[in-house]
């Protein structure tokens, strides 16, 4: 079986941050990770019953922010430097989503 894209929520200090990712550039652009992505945070508004869910990505990553963005995320500020990876500080963003958000952007979409 081939992988295709997978997320899940991690506990940081009481606070959950959304994983996701995708699995090879012939897939990408084609939705799986987006799914990944709003199914993780749809689990965690309906299962574990929580308040927020956020989610970084490297500002180099463009394609990351869309995919938060296509799932109601909102963009909440760039941090700067905050991480260390392949041998340089680089920048992240910050995007976030409340259990309300969810629920205005449900009734939003209904038709």
């Amino acid at each position: 079986m081939d992988f295709l894209a997978g997320g899940e929520l991690r506990e940081r200090g009481g606070r959950y941050v959304c994983h996701y990712r995708g699995r090879g550039r012939r897939r990408w652009g084609r939705g799986f990770a987006t799914e990944a992505a709003k199914a993780v945070v749809q689990y965690g508004f309906d299962r574990l019953v929580l308040h927020r869910i956020y989610a970084e990505h490297f500002t180099r990553n463009a394609s990351s922010g869309r995919v938060l963005q296509k799932i109601g995320m909102r963009h909440e500020g760039t941090m700067r430097q905050a991480h260390k990876k392949w041998g340089e500080y680089l920048d992240t963003e910050l995007y976030a989503i409340l259990r309300s958000d969810l629920r205005e952007l449900s009734r939003l979409r209904r038709p």
